[in-house]
């Protein structure tokens, strides 16, 4: 039993690094979610070509860690982007939002359709 009881301790002390790594205070880092579909007549390529025009200026903001875009089979799409910080994530959507590329971009999505979330990352492995 005591053998049970040390691996268990070992294993989240192993499985829990966010927080021995960051200390109390630092800031958690977030995953921005933002599904949605495109507007009639907006083809993938289209929207592709202009998602990688917004990449630029995005990778230039405080906080930016790494970005993913999918798309299931269905047409909807989600935008997925890693930030240091979910005060980070916000400053830099009061940045992007006046930002061309960003608002072509934002011109080919149905709105409607739109749903956005900041989660806090609590562990992660790899990247």
């Amino acid at each position: 039993m005591r053998f049970v009881l040390t691996f268990l301790s070992l294993s989240l002390m192993a499985f829990a690094p966010a927080d021995s790594a960051r200390g109390q205070n630092a800031p958690i880092p977030v995953l921005e979610t933002v599904s949605f579909g495109l507007n009639e007549g907006v083809s993938d390529h289209d929207f592709l070509a202009a998602a990688q025009r917004t990449q630029e200026a995005l990778a230039l903001q405080s906080g930016y860690v790494a970005r993913q875009l999918l798309c299931d089979d269905t047409g909807v799409w989600t935008d997925l982007v890693s930030w240091h910080s979910l005060e980070q994530a916000k400053a830099a959507a009061a940045i992007l939002e006046k930002d061309s590329a960003f608002g072509a971009l934002i011109g080919m999505i149905d709105l409607s359709t739109l749903q956005m979330a900041h989660t806090p990352i609590l562990w992660q492995i790899g990247g």
